[in-house]
């Protein structure tokens, strides 16, 4: 967590200039308290965030003026995303507005609750963030991988993996950062020159950029040698022709550009020569197809500079307060 200092936060006491744009859902008349930021006003209970997060608690803790004005209260201003102060604030101030799993929630929330509940030390909304992350991007097994889809609460709109990675990398979250460099592999690389995200643009650290580079090769070589290695099997006697079969269809996935280790090749182009090998065959190859995906998991970690899953998941069981 990133202690606030006097370059974050200052109080002084005063009304909020007319100026400034009031957030309206978040301007309450009998708040106590006017935070101000970029522009952007908002008027919420001090009481309330004092309760929530200790950073506010000990700001509130300071000596300030006496009011001269009847209708005044003290102001904070601080310099974080006015945006994000916003879906933070809503979510310390409705409770059902940003709720666990399975209740569903976006990036833009998702963004906002973990960088500032993080940073104002909020730690039942920190420990509910990551609940959403892990059960969209579980380190579990890769069985809970295969089955996030009907489960995830964060929609898999484009780029989401790329902006929760700096996201995670900021907040100090490693146990989800294998996935994520798993799925930011498979985008294209130009990527790593960052992304324009709500006006802002938003890139990996020089660090990351290395270790997705780095990993992103291995995940290449990983996938085209297991790709060549199941398709390496005695055919059942009855093939008519398997092995003209295989090696059309080693041809087609070796030809792919795509960065999907982990996936089950279930893509069109690959659909014809998959339906040209006997049942027989396919079993035998999604069987060595499976235990070639399952290797691939248990590396992850290492390909993208971690340490392996049992380590990972001590720490996402501590985030997550996680108790046998």
């Amino acid at each position: 967590m990133r202690d606030s200092d006097d370059s974050d936060v200052g109080i002084v006491d005063k009304e909020a200039p007319e100026l400034l744009q009031r957030v309206e859902e978040l301007w309450f008349e009998d708040g106590t308290l006017i935070i101000e930021a970029r522009g952007t006003a908002f008027r919420v209970y001090a009481g309330l965030l004092s309760a929530r997060s200790s950073v506010f608690r000990d700001m509130m803790s300071i000596p300030q003026p006496e009011s001269s004005a009847s209708h005044s209260c003290p102001t904070v201003t601080l310099h974080d995303s006015p945006q994000d102060l916003t879906h933070f604030f809503k979510a310390i101030m409705d409770s059902q507005y940003f709720e666990p799993p399975p209740y569903k929630t976006n990036l833009s929330i998702i963004t906002g609750v973990l960088r500032l509940s993080t940073k104002y030390d909020v730690p039942y909304l920190r420990r509910r963030a990551l609940m959403h992350l892990d059960c969209s991007y579980p380190s579990t097994s890769l069985k809970a991988w295969d089955a996030r889809g009907p489960v995830r609460t964060i929609p898999p709109i484009i780029n989401t993996p790329f902006m929760l990675l700096c996201l995670a990398r900021e907040v100090d979250v490693p146990w989800i950062m294998p996935q994520l460099m798993y799925c930011v592999s498979g985008l294209p690389m130009p990527i790593l020159e960052g992304i324009l995200w709500d006006e802002i643009q938003v890139k990996p650290s020089e660090q990351d950029q290395k270790l997705l580079i780095v990993g992103r090769s291995e995940l290449a070589y990983l996938q085209n040698r297991f790709i060549f290695n199941t398709l390496r099997f005695k055919s059942d006697d009855f093939c008519a022709d398997p092995e003209e079969a295989r090696f059309q269809l080693l041809g087609a996935a070796l030809s792919t550009k795509e960065i999907h280790a982990l996936g089950r090749f279930g893509h069109e182009q690959l659909k014809p020569y998959k339906e040209d090998m006997c049942e027989s065959c396919n079993t035998e190859w999604n069987s060595r197809l499976d235990s070639a995906r399952r290797e691939v998991w248990n590396r992850l970690p290492s390909v993208f500079g971690y340490s392996d899953w049992e380590e990972l998941n001590k720490l996402r069981t501590l985030d997550l307060g996680i108790t046998d």
